[in-house]
């Protein structure tokens, strides 16, 4: 179980509960709209909420609903964690992988690799490992597009990973 907090934002009673994995890793389920127990308000500030390690049984539910996110913004940054490598690979190379969740899933890579090229997270591997996997998906690339990644992004990553970006 995952912990989640709020404070209510008119008397500032904070209260806990308790969420599933999966109720943790979707912005959907974390919403809380329960009236506050102390004053009945449905208004809350602040609070927590402890978010799951990415899975495979999250990402298949995911992949497959374009009604469901990790986060409402960002998400490509959120689902971009370099031990869940493997994972990110299998549901982009899915065919049942809607093309919206395939693309979020590319941006994601490409967040990876410009994360590890950074001066405080400077890692060779991780870098050699996400670029040599996107080598490999080069047609994918091509059909998918780079439009929806990043600026800054694009930039940093793209000597790092050479003629693999479609002009």
């Amino acid at each position: 179980m995952y912990r989640q907090t709020r404070q209510c934002f008119d008397c500032g009673f904070e209260e806990e509960r308790k969420i599933s994995s999966l109720e943790a890793a979707f912005e959907h389920s974390r919403v809380w709209n329960a009236l506050c127990p102390k004053c009945g308000s449905t208004k809350s500030r602040g609070g927590t909420a402890e978010i799951p390690d990415l899975s495979a049984e999250q990402l298949a539910i995911w992949a497959g609903n374009k009604d469901i996110a990790f986060s409402s913004q960002d998400e490509d940054i959120v689902i971009a964690r370099p031990e869940s490598l493997e994972l990110l690979l299998l549901y982009i190379d899915d065919c049942r992988t809607l093309k919206s969740k395939r693309m979020t899933l590319l941006a994601a890579l490409f967040v990876i690799i410009y994360d590890h090229l950074a001066p405080k997270r400077n890692d060779p591997l991780v870098v050699s490992r996400v670029v040599s996997a996107l080598r490999e998906r080069r047609k994918m690339i091509a059909e998918l597009g780079t439009s929806h990644i990043g600026g800054d992004i694009l930039k940093r990553v793209s000597p790092a990973i050479g003629d693999l970006i479609p002009h």
